[in-house]
């Protein structure tokens, strides 16, 4: 009797490992529901079987489970929970169990998350998602599965511009490519980029600086527009590189002109990094002192090599840039004499600008051109 017992509730523990999930056929797909966050539902391949051919990038798949979710926004991502000693991947397939299959996924092996995300879905279009155990050996394991949303930005499209307006110092408004796309033909200087979301301002001074704060692993810059969203592309910025800042100085801008600014994300791989944009106004005098250009003279201009300066009277303290028309700085410098002979030999031809700084907050910009 006792081996009878015992032979029973073996055989019924058969039977509750081999029950079929609800979900082991598309027709019984499980609906998720799209969130600002990952919030994972529980998932197992614990009783399901292989509903269909294998997936095309798991040729010794062994069972499949079912999803599926309606696209609230055109970003989204689908994250496979880790879990140990399995290999998981899935198929992304719009609008019925028999529609077009988007992408075949498994990128990360055994005992690995899966991650997908994109910004090409279609609000409203509903997708499935069958997820499948790569390998023939089968599984009972258990993960999580969730479906992340990422709004798009306002400022997605340029007639959404957001409003910047120039400070005399850089206070940084807070910008994000998180949900964007791109808006438009990718810019003269990246070729490879993938999402833009877009700025205006309008000129209070004929020089402004453009500055990008530098954040982790990004890579951005941007172009500067006149007048309108489809108008002059003044200049496309794209200068110093991933995880650095960009920056801009010229002193051409016209006052009381508006102007567009299109901030890109310069590569093929989406971002939904933070960072910062601000646009300042550098006026040609300020401080409680009363120098004026004409007080600061330079010369020659143009200039092959020794520039010669002669400072305000009285003025203490004197810190000058040296930038190109990137906005790079390229050479610096700090003198107490009244008069300073510098050498630029070494500078390429072209033009830049020359910031000044005094010890009251005396600011002033120079142009200069090198022969």
């Amino acid at each position: 009797m006792r081996f009878i017992i015992l032979s029973s509730v073996f055989f019924l523990g058969i039977l509750s490992i081999k029950a079929q999930p609800a979900n082991n056929n598309c027709s019984g797909a499980v609906t998720l529901t799209p969130n600002n966050s990952c919030s994972y539902t529980t998932a197992t391949f614990n009783g399901s079987t292989l509903s269909t051919a294998a997936p095309s990038c798991a040729a010794n798949a062994s069972q499949d489970i079912w999803y599926k979710f309606v696209a609230t926004d055109i970003t989204h991502s689908i994250t496979l929970e880790a879990s140990y000693n399995l290999n998981h991947g899935f198929e992304l397939i719009s609008n019925t169990c028999g529609g077009t299959v988007v992408l075949c996924h498994n990128a990360n092996g055994i005992s690995s998350n899966e991650y997908y995300f994109n910004n090409n879905f279609v609000v409203g279009q509903t997708y499935y998602i069958r997820v499948f155990n790569a390998t023939s050996t089968l599984s009972t394991a258990s993960f999580g599965i969730c479906v992340q949303k990422y709004p798009t930005p306002a400022n997605n499209e340029c007639v959404n511009a957001v409003t910047l307006t120039p400070n005399n110092s850089c206070t940084y408004t807070t910008a994000t490519f998180s949900g964007s796309t791109l808006s438009a033909s990718a810019p003269s200087c990246a070729a490879n980029a993938s999402q833009d979301i877009w700025y205006k301002f309008v000129a209070t001074d004929t020089t402004h600086s453009i500055t990008l704060e530098a954040t982790y692993n990004l890579n951005h810059g941007f172009e500067l527009i006149s007048n309108t969203c489809s108008g002059t592309v003044v200049l496309c910025h794209n200068a110093n590189g991933i995880s650095s800042n960009e920056y801009y100085l010229s002193n051409n801008f016209v006052i009381g002109q508006t102007y567009y600014i299109r901030v890109f994300n310069a590569t093929s791989t989406l971002s939904t990094a933070n960072f910062g944009i601000c646009v300042q106004g550098h006026p040609p005098v300020t401080g409680t002192t009363n120098i004026s250009n004409n007080e600061l003279v330079i010369f020659p201009n143009p200039v092959e090599d020794m520039l010669s300066i002669v400072f305000p009277v009285n003025s203490l303290s004197k810190q000058f840039l040296i930038y190109d028309v990137y906005g790079k700085i390229v050479f610096s410098g700090l003198s107490i004499l009244p008069n300073e002979t510098i050498n630029i030999e070494f500078l390429a031809k072209g033009i830049y600008f020359m910031q000044f700084y005094f010890d009251d907050g005396t600011r002033v910009l120079r142009k200069i051109t090198k022969l």
